[in-house]
């Protein structure tokens, strides 16, 4: 009666996995007879290391295993995985494939249509204008020999918090490095203010997205579901950051300069 039970239990475990049949003793090894309870049937499985691209099988008999071997040695999709193609290594293959796999959340970026046709080219125009009008002042500035305090030419008052501190303020030098920037002077306008030149650069991009959704009615879109808004907010504050830190760095070694002099 005991060994009917542990005869009974080896072939429950057998149905689930074929290597304890072979310790049971019931089946020879490679060999998996068809299991009478309704639990899943292991068919033909075919179990591919991503390294080496090694095969193990387990099989129903002799024409189920012709039937994987013909599968895993005819597939062309196999064979390409595994790197069996003429000239064709392992390594270029998995390359291939990554860089040429869609992406399952879509595109990091794409063209699309404007909302509006009519309404979406008044906006975009708008927009155009607005960064000519920047620029336009911009050129008529002529950028502050200190690097900070252009902003005084369109009658504004100076900083306080350079009045105050005897340093720059986390927005010193933005003006002026639109004035160098307009010119072509991107080396002074990282002088002036490093997040004053990006915000520049970054500026002259809108506008020149805004004229051609102007023009061709279409417009850049960014897959939000692929970027982090937060991200982006946290990088942008830490290059503000940065930006003012290496102003204010600068203006410390040209005091000391100054002052050894």
């Amino acid at each position: 009666m005991v060994q009917a039970f542990f005869l009974h239990a080896c072939t429950l475990e057998a149905c689930i996995t074929p290597a304890a049949r072979v310790t049971c003793g019931l089946v020879p090894s490679g060999i998996v007879d068809s299991c009478p309870f309704e639990l899943p049937a292991w068919n033909s499985a075919l179990m591919i290391d991503d390294e080496n691209c090694d095969r193990r099988e387990f099989t129903h008999g002799d024409a189920d295993a012709e039937g994987v071997d013909a599968r895993a040695h005819g597939a062309p999709a196999h064979r390409a995985e595994c790197g069996q193609e003429t000239g064709t290594t392992t390594g270029e293959v998995r390359s291939r494939s990554r860089f040429s796999r869609p992406h399952p959340l879509g595109p990091l970026w794409s063209m699309v249509s404007l909302d509006s046709p009519i309404g979406g080219r008044v906006y975009a125009a708008c927009l155009f204008a607005a960064v000519v009008a920047v620029f336009v002042v911009a050129a008529r500035l002529h950028p502050d020999g200190r690097q900070q305090g252009t902003h005084q030419q369109l009658g504004l008052p100076p900083c306080g918090f350079a009045v105050v501190a005897g340093l720059p303020c986390p927005t010193c030098g933005m003006t002026t490095a639109f004035a160098h920037t307009i010119r072509g002077q991107l080396l002074q306008a990282a002088h002036a203010q490093v997040a004053g030149l990006l915000l520049a650069l970054g500026t002259l991009a809108v506008g020149g997205v805004a004229l051609y959704a102007t023009i061709t009615g279409r417009r850049p879109a960014l897959n939000w579901y692929r970027i982090n808004p937060m991200h982006v907010l946290w990088l942008s504050c830490g290059l503000f950051v940065a930006a003012w830190a290496v102003k204010i760095l600068l203006i410390l070694l040209e005091r000391g300069r100054e002052a050894r002099f």
